[in-house]
């Protein structure tokens, strides 16, 4: 990796508010294993209902978050859309936590990119 691209990390995750309080020296790791991830526009970044085992920076495009209605999801249903996420927002904090299924999918509108941890 770059010092460039790291200290893009680092400046992303300090903007993020899970990540705020640390100091460089204990994000160093976390920029350094995390990892970078382009998507496609339209490509399912995480869906509903599945296992969680990664949390999610936006870095770069702008993504959508959606739910189905039932909580259950059809095949190829998306559900419906409930909120937009853009560069510093993240996602999939929960399920990375505390082991739960993804509670909603998260679409790329546009060609995007993600630091995934």
């Amino acid at each position: 990796m770059s010092d460039a691209d790291l200290f893009s990390r680092l400046a992303l995750l300090r903007n993020v508010s899970l990540f705020a309080q640390l100091s460089d020296e204990k994000l160093r790791p976390v920029a350094q294993v995390a990892e970078s991830r382009h998507w496609e526009a339209g490509e399912a970044i995480c869906r509903q209902g599945e296992a969680g085992t990664a949390l999610y920076i936006v870095r770069e495009g702008r993504m959508e978050v959606r739910v189905a209605k039932s909580g259950e999801l059809e095949a190829g249903d998306l559900g419906a859309a409930v909120a937009t996420l853009e560069k510093g927002q993240i996602f999939g904090e929960v399920a990375l936590l505390d082991g739960s299924p993804r509670s909603a999918s998260v679409i790329a509108l546009e060609d995007a990119e993600t630091l995934q941890i």
